[in-house]
């Protein structure tokens, strides 16, 4: 976002109003007059940003709140992944059962060739 970007200049040319690094020929009351207009964009500029931040998704929970959140997605991927081995290790006992059953016969040669 542009407004970002923005803040950074202002607090750039609020440091060069503050420590004179701008022209020094003008009036201190000219001086003091950008500098009050240059602190009051950067306060509508902070202010705009902070809306902006607060309006996205989650902006609006604190550090610990989204540490919270991340604890809790994590546990609940931990508990799927989980489940999903589990299905899985059911899905192949059948599988593994039914070729060691008794009455159940593979016949291995039929896969191989026949040798001449």
């Amino acid at each position: 976002m542009y407004i970002f970007r923005d803040l950074i200049e202002k607090v750039s040319a609020l440091s060069d109003l503050l420590y004179g690094q701008l022209d020094n020929n003008r009036s201190q009351t000219t001086i003091r007059q950008t500098l009050i207009a240059t602190i009051n964009e950067y306060k509508e500029s902070l202010s705009q940003a902070r809306r902006l931040a607060s309006d996205l998704p989650g902006g609006d929970i604190t550090v610990e709140e989204q540490e919270d959140v991340i604890k809790l997605l994590e546990g609940l991927i931990s508990e799927r992944r989980s489940a999903l081995n589990t299905r899985l290790q059911s899905l192949a006992c059948p599988q593994e059962r039914k070729a060691d059953s008794p009455g159940f016969n593979i016949d291995s040669t039929a896969s191989t060739p026949a040798s001449n």
